[in-house]
């Protein structure tokens, strides 16, 4: 009788107890991992991030083919045909859109200017004139206002308009850090050459220069601000380039290469902008998810 008391404690011991655990573990797991899983799997297909673009003709895609719907819609392309998130493992759905503003200035984007953001809007309506297009797309009644990741693409256009290069640079910073107090990326590209005066041209690079040395100066403050694609890259393939009466524009190639280019300099702060908010979510747990939203 000892001996088969012995047996049977052995074997509970060696089989029993351990088949038991494993079984607890593995009901917890269906009751609560999984139940996570699933929630997760919800929360990653019903939660929409936005990365926008902003600026001048170039971030509406001024020059391409209407059928591609601009920057933003040859961006989106590339997106749904899986690129970014087989390359970059990106895990949310992100919408790219763009809300520019052709033949804007980098002053016209700097928060609280007094320039008139409608160019058709005279001094006989000076009450008309007041705000700018960066209050009209990130204020109170913006429609992207709540834009995760943005990209600048302006100062292309101040040459033109008589804006030295050094004021361009400090122009599209201000805009930039003010972006990043809103809880934004903000992806700062360099300016285009829109002539072909020699004289615009050095203006252009000595614009870029300074605006580079200032994304320079502010990356160790990890602020959220990042460096852009490289405008003048494109331009300089002057197969890419169309010259509408001295007025110069990219082509279809030219945008199928900035679409591209583009998508290789966000995937960091898109990620970023996830990780951020998978780690509110998990802090946060799926309870709260429900009477709250957890990643804001």
């Amino acid at each position: 009788m000892e001996a088969l008391n012995k047996l049977v404690a052995t074997v509970y011991a060696v089989l029993v107890m351990p088949l038991y655990v494993v079984l607890m573990r593995w009901a917890r797991y269906v009751s609560e991992d999984v139940g996570l899983a699933i929630w997760a799997r919800q929360f990653q297909r019903d939660k929409v991030k936005t990365l926008l673009l902003v600026g001048d003709g170039v971030a509406l895609g001024i020059g391409d083919s209407l059928v591609h719907g601009g920057l933003a819609g040859r961006m989106r392309r590339l997106m749904m045909h899986g690129r970014a998130r087989e390359d970059y493992k990106l895990l949310l759905n992100w919408k790219i859109v763009s809300d520019a503003r052709e033949f804007s200035t980098s002053e016209q984007w700097v928060p609280g200017s007094d320039k008139p953001a409608d160019s058709q809007k005279t001094a006989a309506s000076p009450k008309e004139n007041k705000g700018n297009y960066f209050d009209e797309v990130f204020g109170a009644e913006g429609k992207y206002r709540d834009a995760d990741v943005v990209v600048i693409l302006v100062g292309s256009e101040d040459e033109k308009a008589g804006i030295a290069p050094k004021r361009s640079a400090e122009n599209i910073m201000l805009t930039a850090k003010e972006l990043t107090k809103l809880r934004k990326k903000v992806v700062v590209c360099t300016c285009a050459l829109h002539s072909v005066d020699p004289i615009a041209e050095q203006h252009v690079a000595a614009r870029n220069r300074e605006l580079l040395e200032r994304i320079k100066q502010v990356k160790p403050l990890k602020l959220g601000i990042f460096e852009g694609v490289d405008l003048m890259q494109i331009v300089n393939q002057g197969e890419m380039l169309n010259d509408i009466g001295g007025y110069i524009v990219f082509t279809d190639s030219a945008f199928r290469q900035l679409g591209s280019m583009l998508l290789d300099v966000v995937k960091d702060p898109m990620k970023q902008v996830e990780f951020q908010l998978w780690k509110n979510v998990l802090a946060a747990g799926p309870a709260s998810s429900s009477s709250g939203d957890p990643t804001t």
